[in-house]
Order: structure tokens, then sequence, then C-alpha cells
């Protein structure tokens, strides 16, 4: 790979210690892309963390951001807002994927992270796991 092609290692440029997520932290008064610089640098390598912005744009801004300072688009989560049928499918996946991702980033406005959502069981009863070469659920 050409060397314009590289990502540059962010976390050379500024060394600070990983957030601990049990206490909550809070960031604010950044603007731009130095959030997502920060967060990116900031984020633990293992756990999950909620990233919570006044709007749905700005915290699909941010997850743009964060996957240019190289979080992995796996762990990447954004939560949209509940504002039509298709948005539930898409609150719904990122749900199931939230519960097979110990190390997920979701990135939410607060609308979204205060509208109604299924219960985890549900979400269990609507999965249906499929496997090469298994057979196909019955009704």
């Amino acid at each position: 790979m050409a060397q314009s092609e590289a990502q540059p290692d962010f976390g050379k440029l500024v060394r600070l210690p990983p957030l601990d997520l049990r206490e909550r932290p809070r960031i604010g008064g950044l603007f731009g892309g130095s959030l997502g610089l920060v967060l990116a640098l900031l984020l633990p390598r293992e756990g999950r963390a909620l990233v919570l912005h006044a709007d749905a744009r700005e915290s699909s801004d941010l997850a743009g951001d964060l996957a240019l300072f190289g979080v992995a688009r796996e762990r990447r989560l954004f939560f949209p807002d509940l504002d039509d049928d298709e948005k539930g499918l898409e609150r719904l996946a990122v749900l199931q994927r939230l519960r097979d991702r110990p190390d997920a980033v979701v990135l939410s406005s607060m609308e979204a992270a205060t509208q109604p959502a299924p219960i985890p069981a549900a979400l269990e009863q609507g999965a249906i796991r499929l496997a090469a070469g298994a057979a196909a659920p019955g009704p």
C-alpha cells in the first residue's frame, strides 16, 4: 500500500488513556471532526459505549468521523430515530447486532434513545438463525 493510501495512526499523535465507562464520562465543547478524533482515542478496545447527540444527523456524521479515525465498521452501530417503518426495521437490526457485539459503540440521538424498543426476549423470539446446509425453519 502506498504511503498516501495508508491510514495515519492518530493514536501516535495524541496519547490519551482509555475511558473508564463505569464512570459514565461526558465529553463536550468539541466541534466538527475533533469529537470523532477524541472519542476514537479514548474508546476502550473492549466494552460497549453509548454516544448521545442532540440530533440524528450529528450522530450519523460522528459515525463517519469515527470510521475515519479507525473505529471498525463492525463496532459502530447507528441507532436511528423511529420515524417510519423502515427506520423501525433498522432499529431492530441494530438491537440484534448489539446483542452479539460486546465491543459496540452505539451512536444515537437523544430522541432515538428515549423512543420505545422491544425487550430482549422479544428480539430473541423474532430471530431466525440460518446456517449453510441447515433445514429451513418450519411454521
